[in-house]
């Protein structure tokens, strides 16, 4: 292990610095903020003697303050009288609390080892170690599996069984692909201002009311239809039609609504920048493993009805977005 570096930031107040010495002590009557980094961020927090606690990082990482930076010094406890260090070379951090109550967890741990996780470790705690990032997998699950339902069941029941013509269909595909690319312009900008839960959790349970139009507007023989008429079958038409394009079009909205965010949500919750990449991958498996759902809705399809198949995923989504909803938490 090499030497860690301490970074010692005086807050004084005034405009000039005072001196500081090598316990951590500023001559001005200050507890100094100090912490040890063997990873090239320092992340410090200094407490006053009247307990509360101040911080000079920033998410970030820039610094309010100036670092004075004492070389070739030991990680020794007792150089961090009271300041929690472990002496192993890692990140010597204290939470940036008030003394007035903890701010509410996220379930990331508050401070990442310096050391990069193995890609187990990181699977792990993407799939079900930390229930942030096990709620974006199953997110992104969902959102494949509506994704597939789109492609693969809505398209070949249109044609089999309601019998629409080819240009029917061909303006039902167009209408869900423009709307998915076009929303996602706009629905990562949103999650950016207002957080990744609301845009993820209206994105699944959009989607799953989609389904439900569709089933329902468009299937059973038009008895759910809406000013349909038994003894006017092109009118019945018509509006099962209309139903199954309005439903298209909502289930490309909520999933380009939170497609996008997927990712994010993963980036925000990886374990530090070096696991970033593979936590995205991780969440992506997770993601694209949706399409894999098709085959046992067809089967589901085939035994029962399309109709029965597309309010089992509409339940399905239902249920993960509550999930969602319940569980994530938005990063620090």
């Amino acid at each position: 292990r090499g030497v860690p570096q301490l970074a010692v930031d005086s807050y004084s107040g005034g405009a000039s610095q005072p001196s500081v010495d090598p316990v951590g002590t500023s001559h001005s009557g200050e507890i100094a903020l100090v912490s040890i980094s063997t990873c090239g961020e320092h992340t410090p927090a200094a407490a006053t003697r009247g307990g509360s606690m101040r911080s000079g990082s920033s998410r970030g990482g820039s610094t309010r303050g100036e670092f004075v930076a004492l070389e070739a010094l030991e990680a020794d406890e007792t150089l961090l009288d009271g300041g929690g260090g472990d002496g192993d070379g890692r990140d010597v951090r204290h939470d940036e609390t008030s003394g007035e109550g903890d701010a509410e967890p996220s379930g990331d741990t508050a401070d990442p080892p310096c050391t990069p996780l193995t890609f187990w470790q990181v699977f792990h705690r993407t799939t079900w170690g930390n229930m942030n990032l096990a709620a974006v997998s199953l997110a992104g699950f969902c959102a494949n599996f509506e994704t597939g339902m789109a492609w693969g069941l809505l398209a070949s029941w249109s044609r089999d069984g309601l019998g629409f013509s080819g240009a029917r269909r061909d303006l039902f595909m167009a209408a869900y692909s423009f709307t998915k690319g076009g929303s996602q312009l706009f629905s990562g900008v949103l999650s950016d201002k207002i957080g990744r839960r609301v845009p993820i959790t209206v994105g699944l349970l959009g989607g799953a009311f989609s389904l439900y139009l569709a089933a329902f507007g468009a299937g059973y023989d038009g008895r759910y239809v809406l000013g349909g008429d038994a003894s006017d079958g092109d009118k019945t038409d018509g509006l099962k039609f209309t139903n199954l394009l309005i439903a298209g079009v909502a289930l490309g909205s909520f999933t380009g609504l939170m497609y996008p965010v997927l990712g994010a949500a993963a980036a925000d919750h990886a374990p530090s920048k070096k696991e970033i990449a593979l936590t995205l991958g991780i969440t992506r498996f997770w993601r694209d493993l949706g399409y894999a759902m098709g085959m046992p809705i067809s089967l589901l399809a085939d035994f029962t009805s399309p109709e029965a198949a597309l309010i089992c995923v509409g339940g399905a989504m239902t249920v993960a977005g509550g999930v969602f909803a319940n569980s994530y938490r938005e990063a620090p």
